[in-house]
């Protein structure tokens, strides 16, 4: 067993690949191929309903948008430090979170890049920053009336008994980014989580559901009720008698009736299973939506149009090996067909319409012109690290990089804490034997 790099879970090994190892393990990289751009470039075959445009998170840390049916295809971000793009209603703009400004913080872990929450045209034009860039914000997530912006945000690092702990925000914005509100705060560590997926709210604002995952535990699903600010943990009536630690929930969301749809595994007993489902606020009424998934699929969010009854999902690369890499692609919940991947990505956002963007404001006069915001937060913390123009490490092909740098880049960097999947460094490459003829491996 292994964990996935992108939703830290187990993940069962296939193969003979290389055991999980420290930064000295000997790293066995993808074994890429130029049919991974193959798949890359595929568009939908199957007949999914493909009205609509959808912005997602591309392997290069930019935020791209393509339309359902394939076209309009084209990057909005070019900083390689963008992510989680939501949709503001009627697609006139896009919020998104951001370490572009190189925002740091240092803490008893090390040195933290902050996310920030920014908002851009639906064509990537006039990019403004509403976080203040005193915590890292990041999971972006617009409510249905177009009012304000809901996200996590982390802050208040310290020492707690010897135990680096910090507080997790559940927390809103008008998107002006002002009027910032708490909706809900938990002390979270290192082995207890509520930041792994976005926080969504309700149709009707009342409600945001989010995931606390504990290591050795099995997920919870909690709701927030706004109005209150309590938390309260929603047990599944088929997951109440499951062994602890075998189940996990993965990118909970609502649906327009007000049930919690989110991506379930089960680890036990048996083989496992990986399914979409629906379930009321109780916890009652499960129904299955997509079932037999493979393991990967969902696995790095998902949307859905509702009306077009699509799923918009992307799956996880699978691992170890790479074969083949993450994917947008569209699931018919009508027929249980599934279209070739649109594109190379995750975090899809989907809107059933293509917003013109807001006129560009005019340029503020000279003496308009605020001062840039100091790079560092804590006194006497290392300056921000310049882009570098050169990868940060060295590989025997492109691909092995991009591989590398979607998975390990963010540790490299401290913006994840987990552990090494890959390592902070390349080893040898060589060619070996491979079917009737050689591949290279690294």
């Amino acid at each position: 067993m292994h964990k996935n790099p992108y939703t830290n879970a187990r993940t069962p090994r296939t193969g003979s690949g290389p055991r999980r190892g420290g930064p000295s393990a000997i790293l066995l990289f993808a074994i890429l191929t130029l049919a991974l751009a193959g798949l890359a470039a595929a568009r939908p075959s199957a007949a999914q309903s493909t009205a609509g445009v959808i912005v997602y998170s591309s392997a290069d840390h930019n935020i791209w948008r393509i339309g359902a049916d394939g076209g309009d295809h084209r990057a909005l971000t070019q900083d390689g430090l963008s992510d989680s793009p939501s949709w503001v209603p009627g697609a006139s703009q896009i919020a998104f979170s951001s370490t572009r400004d190189r925002q740091v913080v240092t803490v008893a872990e090390g040195t933290i890049t902050l996310n920030q929450i920014y908002l851009m045209g639906s064509d990537g034009s006039n990019p403004t920053r509403l976080s203040d860039g005193s915590s890292d914000d990041k999971f972006p997530e617009v409510i249905p009336t177009g009012q304000r912006i809901v996200f996590l945000r982390n802050h208040n690092w310290r020492l707690v008994g010897g135990t680096a702990v910090h507080d997790t925000e559940i927390g809103s914005m008008r998107l002006d980014g002002t009027d910032y509100r708490v909706h809900g705060s938990v002390v979270t560590d290192q082995r207890t989580h509520l930041d792994r997926y976005p926080a969504r709210i309700s149709g009707d604002g009342t409600k945001i559901v989010v995931v606390r995952q504990a290591t050795g535990q099995s997920s919870q699903i909690q709701l927030l009720d706004v109005a209150s600010g309590q938390l309260n943990t929603v047990v599944l009536d088929l997951d109440r008698t499951a062994p602890d630690g075998s189940i996990e929930y993965l990118w909970p969301r609502f649906d327009p009736q007000g049930h919690i749809v989110v991506v379930r595994r089960s680890y036990a007993p048996g083989p496992i299973t990986t399914s979409l489902i629906s379930v009321d606020t109780s916890g009652k009424n499960a129904q299955t939506l997509i079932g037999g998934l493979q393991f990967e699929a969902l696995a790095n969010g998902f949307d859905v149009n509702w009306a077009g009854r699509t799923v918009i999902g992307a799956r996880a690369p699978e691992m170890p090996g790479g074969l083949r890499p993450e994917e947008i692609y569209l699931y018919d919940l009508a027929t249980g067909t599934v279209a070739a991947p649109l594109d190379s990505g995750h975090a899809p956002s989907f809107s059933p319409v293509a917003g013109l963007p807001p006129p560009t404001p005019p340029p503020a006069t000279p003496t308009a012109i605020l001062p840039t915001a100091a790079p560092t937060i804590t006194p006497g913390g290392p300056p921000p690290t310049p882009a570098p123009s050169q990868p940060l490490i060295q590989t025997a092909d492109p691909l092995f990089y991009s591989v590398w740098e979607r998975v390990d880049r963010p540790v490299k960097e401290s913006r994840a804490v987990r552990s090494w999947i890959w390592g902070p460094v390349a080893h040898t490459a060589q060619q070996e034997p491979y079917g009737a003829g050689t591949r290279l491996v690294q």
